[in-house]
């Protein structure tokens, strides 16, 4: 695994740290551009944490229910520094888990190799055995033991699995809720997602007219 990911990380965690000293609330101008490039980060390197940096706002709910001018007078910083420091200690768990990743790398990663159903190179570092298609959420988190991904990614997963069967359970699941997850899922691995996706969409209740 090449290592340019220290490099990377280093610089979102120090422009971070600058804005949580610096800045008055979201708006400033060096806030945008440091969120738009740390989410591509995580999207790049650890994909699985996109719905936990997604989910952080860095902004009050008082900031968050005013117009876009109001919003430039006020000063947000106690919401936005709570919020700096879980995305800090985000980032540092990204890089403890890209570590781990590069020690274990040579005696845990099989060769890349062709699917056989896609006839494109499977994610994650190896093929994705053959496994019949979940009709449940159940037999999707059976058929999650059988891929080739480590035990940290595997919770996530599990996580992510019950989040969904808890929010499809509500009458009506929140839609914006769900978009998340599945976006999560496609950004994590394409086999994956050609599993999973289907059977979540099946499972959402229709809209009445």
């Amino acid at each position: 695994m090449s290592e340019d990911w220290k490099e990377t990380i280093d610089r979102v965690l120090a422009e971070a740290e600058s804005i949580r000293d610096r800045c008055r609330n979201r708006n400033d101008p060096a806030f945008d551009q440091w969120h738009e490039f740390a989410r591509h980060v995580v999207i790049e390197y650890l994909p699985i944490k996109l719905l936990a940096f997604d989910e952080i706002r860095f902004a009050s709910d008082y900031f968050l229910s005013k117009s876009g001018e109001e919003q430039q007078t006020i000063n947000d910083r106690i919401a936005l520094v709570c919020d700096m420091d879980l995305v800090i200690k985000l980032f540092r768990e990204m890089a403890g888990h890209l570590e781990d990743q590069r020690r274990f790398l040579p005696e845990t990663v099989k060769p890349v190799t062709p699917d056989p159903v896609l006839g494109q190179k499977a994610g994650k570092g190896a093929v994705t055995p053959a496994l019949s298609t979940p009709d449940s959420l159940e037999s999707a988190r059976k058929n999650l033991e059988a891929y080739p991904f480590n035990a940290r990614d595997k919770a996530e997963l599990m996580r992510e699995i019950d989040l969904l069967e808890a929010e499809l359970k509500k009458n009506p699941p929140d839609w914006d809720f769900i978009k998340r997850s599945l976006k999560f899922i496609l950004d994590f691995d394409r086999n994956l997602a050609i599993e999973w996706v289907p059977l979540i969409l099946s499972q959402v209740p229709r809209k009445s007219a």
